[in-house]
């Protein structure tokens, strides 16, 4: 049985629309999308988005329209419901807002600091083993049909381990330990002042969430 608090939101966008005010319940909508396997209650969540979900809807839909089960069709098109509502040429940003290739990750880095950060991720999936071959090796792969990354002159992630010289895996994990230690250290000062983010932060911050 769904919850209250999911058929009434659903009930407000499907009679009422959208409204600017919604951001609260739409989250709550993205967080049932992302852990049910009801069909009847992702179709209704999808069909509510695509009549009255923000654009901030969109990456959520896109992550779902890559599944292998019913949730892909029906994420597409409550995309193209949603898309068919938004004038993609009045901003600029929004030209490519609907491509899933616009939300995919872009690994911009050295080659080599890609392994650091596989690395890193391991470390908390596989405590006992994260640097061992296979374990790497399998995560590395899995990350590469996330995050776009050209491993030239190699063909994988796995060639890439093996052949690159200029991996240090403990000078790049003391890398990341410190600027986390840094991004906690300026987080807490500013809670401390009357700084606040300005608005491309925000948004940075609010795709993040999604």
């Amino acid at each position: 049985m769904e919850d209250v608090k999911t058929m009434l939101i659903l009930e407000k966008l499907l009679t009422k629309g959208y409204d600017s005010d919604q951001a609260k319940d739409e989250k709550h909508l993205h967080e049932v999308l992302r852990t049910t396997d009801n069909p009847h209650l992702f179709m209704l969540i999808c069909v509510a988005l695509g009549k009255a979900g923000d654009i901030f809807s969109v990456p959520v839909l896109m992550a779902l329209a890559e599944e292998t089960s019913f949730k892909s069709d029906v994420a597409k098109e409550a995309i193209k419901a949603l898309q068919s509502r938004v004038e993609k040429d009045s901003i600029a940003i929004m030209k490519d807002f609907f491509v899933p290739a616009y939300w995919k990750t872009l690994w911009i880095g050295p080659i080599e600091k890609f392994i650091s950060y596989v690395a890193c991720i391991a470390a908390f999936i596989y405590p006992e083993t994260m640097l061992e071959g296979e374990a790497m090796n399998r995560l590395g792969e899995l990350l590469t049909k996330e995050i776009t990354i050209d491993f030239s002159p190699y063909q994988s992630f796995h060639e890439l381990r093996l052949c690159s010289p200029n991996w240090d895996v403990q000078e790049d994990l003391m890398m990341i330990l410190n600027d986390f230690e840094s991004d906690l250290t300026l987080e807490g000062a500013i809670k401390t002042t009357s700084v606040r983010m300005n608005e491309d932060s925000q948004v940075a911050d609010n795709i993040i969430n999604m």
